[in-house]
């Protein structure tokens, strides 16, 4: 299993997404098709906003890209791996090497420390955590703004989980970062800050970036936007 601390030794590739869907069914329901996208390309190392009211298919959409789930229909190419034929384990395992995931609803163990948190993806990879993981978790707490690493988990603010996360995102220095809304619980203060970090650390070690959000402030920033309504583009432009 590769070691999640360290730099992942294969750059950032192309993603491409061909024909997508994502459709539900139910009993004694009519399919509900969350997400129809014919082609989505996104060029190695640059970013992409995704916009859209609530329910547009962001989530799904980000969740797609990431291996959280599986689509109905279609192919997603990072570079020559394609996500959607890969069993369940590999794509664990591809997730683990390659992604950071800032989840919209933080997904962080309340029994641990801020520290522990962030580090939580390097044990996935050794019980015992490096001390390049240790020191890089140190630095990521200090610029997301968080005073006290020790403080657990339960006692934060929903803005100071939403730094965490993004803290935690960050730890393996992953090749393709997705952000599920990460300035929503901040102010426009630390809105601003997290949104730095995210598009600085992804410069830094050459990733790609794909985020979900309604903060104006920070799509602007971003190479490209897409916008989605009822799960479908409806436009897409340059910065």
């Amino acid at each position: 299993m590769p070691n999640t601390a360290a730099v992942p030794e294969a750059p950032a590739e192309r993603l491409t997404l061909d024909r997508i869907a994502v459709v539900h069914t139910r009993k004694g329901a009519s399919p509900f098709t969350s997400l129809a996208i014919d082609r989505l390309d996104v060029p190695a190392g640059r970013s992409l906003g995704v916009s859209g009211p609530s329910g547009a298919g962001k989530s799904t959409l980000l969740h797609v890209v990431a291996g959280l789930e599986s689509p109905s229909a279609g192919s997603i190419r990072w570079g020559e791996t394609r996500l959607e034929t890969m069993g369940e384990g590999a794509r664990d395992r591809w997730r683990r090497a390659i992604v950071g995931f800032v989840f919209q609803d933080f997904h962080l163990v309340d029994e641990l420390s801020i520290f522990e948190n962030v580090l939580l993806p390097a044990r996935f990879a050794s019980f015992r955590a490096s001390a390049e993981a240790r020191a890089r978790a140190g630095s990521l707490i200090e610029r997301v703004g968080l005073a006290d690493p020790q403080r657990r988990a339960a006692v934060l603010s929903r803005g100071e989980r939403q730094r965490v996360a993004v803290a935690r995102a960050l730890i393996g220095r992953p090749r393709l970062l997705v952000a599920d809304e990460p300035t929503a619980s901040l102010d426009a203060e630390n809105g601003a800050a997290i949104a730095d970090l995210l598009i600085e650390a992804t410069r830094e070690i050459g990733a790609t970036l794909l985020v979900a959000a309604h903060d104006r402030a920070l799509l602007d920033r971003l190479d490209r936007e897409l916008r989605l309504v009822a799960g479908r583009p409806v436009a897409e432009d340059a910065a």
